[in-house]
């Protein structure tokens, strides 16, 4: 059943961030998966983000980072996980570029400390309120 959420939620989350941009995805993905409010045993972090990477690699397209991210957050709110939606940036030879990544606590679940500290994140963590204004 996981295997299936994540493939809906990997190919939904493409195609919305392309139609209908990051703010008002962030804001239907916030509505659609509230947070549970159970105790998650210590192993459901680890199983959803591996089944989740899993899922992402065995689809026939590429899925970037950022709806990775927001599938990986959404799937473990309704676990009773609580986590945050983190993006950085830095300045490369060809421009800006950005990255996406999930944390609990501080520390990043779906992606090493090495890339994470290449992408400086922004002061706070991704709100859905902001993301809503940013469209």
């Amino acid at each position: 059943m996981l295997v299936l959420q994540a493939a809906g939620l990997l190919v939904g989350l493409k195609l919305s961030l392309r139609v209908i941009g990051f703010g008002r995805t962030s804001e239907l993905l916030a509505r659609g998966f509230p947070l549970e409010h159970r105790r998650p045993n210590a192993t459901v972090v680890e199983r959803v983000r591996r089944r989740l990477d899993e899922t992402a690699r065995a689809l026939p397209f590429t899925i970037s980072c950022l709806p990775t991210s927001m599938a990986l957050w959404a799937l473990l709110r309704r676990r009773g996980v609580e986590t945050e939606i983190r993006i950085g940036v830095r300045l490369d030879p060809d421009g800006l570029a950005a990255h996406a990544w999930v944390e609990r606590d501080g520390s990043p679940l779906n992606d090493s400390d090495d890339v994470v500290v290449q992408y400086p994140p922004f002061d706070r963590a991704v709100s859905h309120s902001l993301l809503a204004s940013m469209d």
